[in-house]
């Protein structure tokens, strides 16, 4: 008899905990077995290869649903705000954004990011201006929950 008990407690055990949690959303069934979703706010830091004096400034992206995005980041002692595009394949994230605020030097500017993106809550790779500058970097994020 508890033989029995036992086998069907681990019976059940299994079952439960092997269920993957769901949630329906606009595009129907999406799994929540991602901790990190890349959909949220990721704050972290970049750098600048052409001047690597300025050490690591901040940047954060707001990466949103409808694969458009904010970026909100600090060089030259200014905040800089820049609106987007982004796209996810596999793990490698891509970003396309142009700055709308900042330096007058800076407005307009249109840059890229190319990162590998973890369900474990980091962004880490690359970032470079597409026109009309020739800067780049490193970028480095942690996503908020």
């Amino acid at each position: 008899m508890a033989l029995g008990v036992f086998s069907l407690a681990i019976l059940l055990f299994q079952t439960v905990s092997c269920r993957k949690a769901t949630a329906l959303t606009r595009d129907g069934a999406h799994s929540l077995t991602s901790p990190h979703p890349v959909e949220g706010l990721w704050i972290g830091s970049y750098n600048v290869n052409n001047d690597l004096s300025v050490g690591d400034q901040y940047i954060s992206l707001t990466i949103k649903p409808d694969s458009t995005l904010i970026v909100d980041s600090r060089g030259g002692g200014v905040q800089h705000l820049a609106v987007g595009t982004w796209s996810l394949d596999d793990s490698t994230f891509r970003a396309s954004y142009t700055y709308v605020y900042g330096l007058p030097g800076n407005t307009g500017v249109t840059q890229k990011i190319t990162a590998k993106w973890s369900n474990r809550g980091k962004l880490n790779g690359e970032w470079n201006d597409v026109l009309p500058g020739t800067w780049s970097g490193n970028i480095k994020l942690d996503r908020l929950n």
